[in-house]
């Protein structure tokens, strides 16, 4: 039934978000519709095509981000290290992860790589054409780097589709992302006895939160990433404020000083003037 919209009404207004909730819909992606009609509405009042706006009193409420899913760094030493690099296949898919978490790259930046964006000698790469299109060069890894330089060396059959790529599949052409998903992350799992739902992003989300568990900075981990945000980056360390304090207990200058006499308290805080946590929601962000 269609509805002239100057005959909405909020009682209307009300009922759509109250519907628009009982969608099997993602929190985002109710959010985001819910903008949309409260900004059409809003241009339809300035430019007096109604003369109010049903949705004006209609709040929205922004979806609370995820916190990253992650390995550990005993787990993805497990996964890299029951990846043999015997065989030539075996090689490159030990390459592809290490790189994919030595330098933190998205999944299409890896695939898009060719021979001269990367400086093994030096242990640079180069990303071209980034999220946002933007370029960055970040650290390649010790190992990433031998490794690739050995695969290229001893590996790597070239073919005219796949001439300039750097890692490429057993015909020749450019490796694909669903390739690294099935045919090399999958089975490393399977060999690591990993059973979380992991992704090649998690490798990505693993070397962020290992690079602030060891000290780290937000602004160096997001030059790392590539984040146009800061506020992206410091998602990540929701994850790891414990870790965090350990490593400036070992390394501020201030924690080996000695403490002033003055600075000794003379009684115990009452253990209830602290607030407890709020919960968090631990479910996997979408890909920054």
């Amino acid at each position: 039934m269609r509805v002239a919209l100057t005959r909405v009404t909020p009682a209307d207004a009300r009922a759509w978000r109250r519907a628009l909730a009982g969608e099997p819909l993602a929190p985002k992606t109710q959010a985001e519709r819910l903008w949309n009609l409260k900004a059409f509405f809003r241009w339809l009042e300035r430019h007096s095509r109604i003369l109010v706006d049903p949705f004006a009193e209609i709040e929205v409420t922004e979806p609370r981000k995820a916190l990253p899913v992650y390995l550990s760094e005993a787990e993805v030493n497990t996964l890299l290290d029951r990846t043999p690099t015997a065989e030539p296949t075996a090689l490159r898919d030990r390459a592809v992860l290490e790189t994919l978490y030595g330098s933190a790259l998205r999944v299409g930046e890896l695939v898009r790589l060719d021979l001269g964006d990367v400086d093994l000698s030096r242990g640079l790469v180069n990303v071209r054409h980034g999220k946002g299109k933007k370029d960055r060069v970040v650290p390649m890894g010790r190992i990433a780097a031998r490794l690739t330089a050995r695969y290229i060396q001893t590996a790597r059959l070239a073919a005219p589709s796949g001439a300039h790529a750097l890692f490429l599949n057993d015909y020749g052409h450019r490796i694909t992302g669903d390739a690294i998903r099935k045919a090399i992350l999958a089975p490393a799992l399977e060999r690591a006895g990993i059973e979380k739902h992991v992704t090649p992003h998690v490798l990505r989300h693993s070397c962020a939160v290992h690079l602030l568990e060891n000290g780290a900075s937000v602004r160096e981990v997001q030059v790392l990433l590539g984040h146009a945000k800061i506020n992206t980056t410091q998602l990540y360390l929701a994850v790891v404020p414990l870790a965090l304090q350990a490593v400036h207990r070992a390394t501020h200058p201030a924690e080996h000083a000695p403490t002033p006499e003055s600075a000794n308290p003379t009684k115990c805080i009452p253990q209830h003037n602290f607030k407890k946590p709020r919960p968090v929601d631990v479910s996997e962000p979408e890909e920054e």
